[in-house]
């Protein structure tokens, strides 16, 4: 299940351009409370962990933070929902930005590893990112996770999602 609190496009879009390639940490307060809207209102029975979804020690050494961490220990403060870094991304992607869904895809394929097992406990996980664009990076986690855990539900929560406008978009 994937949710999100609204399309990627406007003011929204700029927000989260601002927050992830400008620098603009800030930000991830108001974004964060947009997060705990969204979450409230579709995710009644509550997850054991949440999981944001890691940068490349490349890209965040290049960032200097990570985006989905700072909304994903902010949700985790509200809902009292432990935040576990328990992956990482091993593979050094091209950034997904203007990639198309098939390139996406490939761009992704193993690229994520799971560093941590999961305790037997941990059966539902909420996956925290930024922004739901084709869904290949939440994918590619969730293979990992579902391949290397006994995890049963996997929920995804970010703050927008991109609209498609039609085949090949």
């Amino acid at each position: 299940m994937a949710r999100a609190w609204g399309p990627y496009q406007g003011n929204l879009r700029t927000l989260l351009r601002a927050y992830k390639y400008k620098g603009l940490r800030p930000l991830s307060g108001p974004l964060s409370r947009l997060l705990i809207q969204v979450f409230k209102q579709n995710f009644p029975e509550s997850c054991e962990c949440i999981i944001p979804v890691p940068l490349h020690r490349k890209r965040l050494a290049e960032r200097g933070y990570d985006q989905a961490l700072l909304l994903a220990d902010r949700l985790s403060t509200e809902t009292g929902i432990p935040v576990l870094q328990c992956m990482t991304r091993k593979k050094e992607t091209l950034p997904q930005y203007g990639l198309s869904s098939a390139r996406r895809k490939q761009n992704l394929a193993g690229a994520f590893t799971l560093e941590r097992n999961l305790t037997a406990n941990i059966r539902r996980i909420l996956v925290v990112d930024d922004v739901y664009t084709t869904g290949s990076t939440v994918s590619a986690m969730c293979k990992c996770l579902k391949d290397n855990s006994g995890v049963n539900f996997i929920g995804v929560l970010t703050v927008a999602r991109a609209i498609r406008h039609g085949p090949g978009s």
